[in-house]
């Protein structure tokens, strides 16, 4: 489940806004920006920004076009089919898309 506050973040990184801009425009520190994006990041499988964007749109949470998931793609960005570690040590497998 996504706050409204990651839901903003996410989109703000998708359209390419740093850290630091994100926490400007949020008026929130940099450090709890990095937080909400490592806790999407760990639900998800993904080992990126990039990564948790791409997935993000194969889901349908952002709206993307094809050309830009092509983009993502193409520059290598993929989810990892791996298996992670949790933060308690459990395996979690990220879901495939739909």
């Amino acid at each position: 489940m996504l706050t409204p506050f990651d839901l903003q973040i996410l989109t703000w990184l998708a359209q390419g806004l740093s850290v630091a801009e994100m926490a400007a425009l949020s008026g929130r520190s940099k450090r709890t920006v990095e937080f909400h994006l490592w806790r999407m990041r760990l639900r998800v499988g993904a080992r990126t920004n990039p990564g948790l964007v791409y997935i993000a749109c194969c889901y349908g949470v952002l709206s993307t076009s094809r050309r830009a998931l092509s983009h993502l793609e193409s520059k290598g960005v993929r989810p990892t089919p791996e298996r992670s570690e949790g933060r308690r040590g459990k395996a979690r497998v990220p879901p495939s898309p739909p």
